[in-house]
């Protein structure tokens, strides 16, 4: 497993090689998958496997990447952000955008000023990316940030302002925590 962000300058093109299953959040500009010729833009989530080559559009482009071997049969998917279908989460304040559930759950969260999760853990796992806004507990992790919670870490973050997450759970069953 591998998960990074991928800063490509306009133009600028990279591939990601077979074996795996690769998961892409295109969070800034756009990229043409140059294997298929599709072109994604801000806000489109992809699953794809094999070879794929990426190239960024003229404005250069992020895009948030997820490597996994392939563990079981998943099936490629496209989900374009304005149809993306929207849910009441868990807690009051939280809205839910599922974008798969192959072999582990992810999914895009939008949260409202104000808006605090109980506190709770994971059995297996959780990564969480902030897109946009600040999620908070002791410590800020504003946009651009990353965490991982190994499984069993308990959490209860929370929001002041408007707040975006991209959030993968259930997939580091077996991996032990790190000091």
């Amino acid at each position: 497993m591998w998960s990074g962000v991928v800063v490509l300058a306009p133009g600028e093109a990279m591939g990601l090689s077979g074996g795996a299953r690769h998961d892409l959040l295109v969070v800034s500009g756009s990229v043409t998958n140059t294997i298929e010729g599709s072109e994604l833009e801000r806000g489109t989530f992809a699953i794809r496997g094999g070879n794929i080559g990426l190239r960024a559009g003229p404005a250069g482009a992020q895009v948030f990447v997820y490597r996994e071997t392939v563990p079981a049969a998943y099936e490629e998917a496209t989900v374009i952000f304005a149809d993306r279908p929207w849910r009441e989460g868990r807690t009051p304040g939280m809205l839910v955008a599922n974008l798969s559930n192959a072999s582990h759950s992810l999914n895009l969260i939008m949260w409202q000023p104000g808006a605090q999760a109980p506190q709770h853990a994971h059995p297996r796992g959780e990564e969480i990316f902030v897109l946009r806004g600040e999620l908070y507990e002791t410590v800020r992790y504003p946009a651009g940030s990353w965490m991982r919670l190994h499984p069993g870490a308990w959490h209860s973050p929370q929001v002041a302002t408007p707040t975006m997450l991209l959030v993968r759970s259930g997939h580091l069953k077996g991996h032990k925590k790190m000091s």
